[in-house]
């Protein structure tokens, strides 16, 4: 438990110091999505940082190249701990998530996940494809958890088809 409150806590002080630096970031004289890059690259660092100082955590990276990000496409994965967000986001600052309106709107990091150009998927994929395929063509990739949310019990939920609906869509890669 303590571990889990020291994680949070970081994360939560991370999230914090990101978002005051939001309005520094919106004056420099760059187009939004460079704005949005740079601070993608800042959360990239944050995380990697809290993952490396977490005194239970081994992180063990196969050896991805940054070519893998080189072509958009959509992530698919299991969704068990938090720490799921932290690794997948700490890979590159092309990964976007898909996210639901509770992060979206949470006090502590939404302006934060809003900012970088995370996609609410809460009105439906229908209504956000356009959305998601401005940031394709921004080279992002999208991260999608299709099970909509953790399990308390570890094991796999059904899985919701907006990922895949996602990549036929948009003729991405899985």
């Amino acid at each position: 438990m303590l571990f889990s409150i020291y994680l949070f806590g970081s994360f939560f002080l991370g999230s914090v110091l990101l978002t005051s630096l939001i309005p520094v970031v919106y004056i420099l004289p760059l187009g939004m999505s460079k704005k949005r890059a740079l601070m993608r690259t800042m959360l990239t660092w944050l995380l990697k940082g809290i993952i490396r100082i977490h005194p239970t955590v081994r992180v063990k990276l196969p050896d991805i190249s940054k070519s893998v990000f080189d072509t958009p496409g959509i992530i698919i994965s299991n969704h068990q701990s938090m720490i799921d967000i932290l690794v997948y986001l700490s890979l590159s600052p092309k990964i976007l998530m898909l996210t639901k309106d509770w992060v979206w709107n949470n006090p502590v990091y939404g302006l934060l996940v809003r900012f970088c150009g995370h996609i609410n998927i809460s009105p439906g994929y229908g209504q956000v494809l356009e959305i998601v395929q401005k940031r394709i063509s921004e080279g992002c990739s999208i991260l999608v958890f299709p099970e909509g949310s953790r399990t308390a019990d570890g094991n796999i939920k059904r899985f919701h088809k907006g990922g895949f609906y996602l990549a036929q869509q948009l003729n991405l890669p899985l």
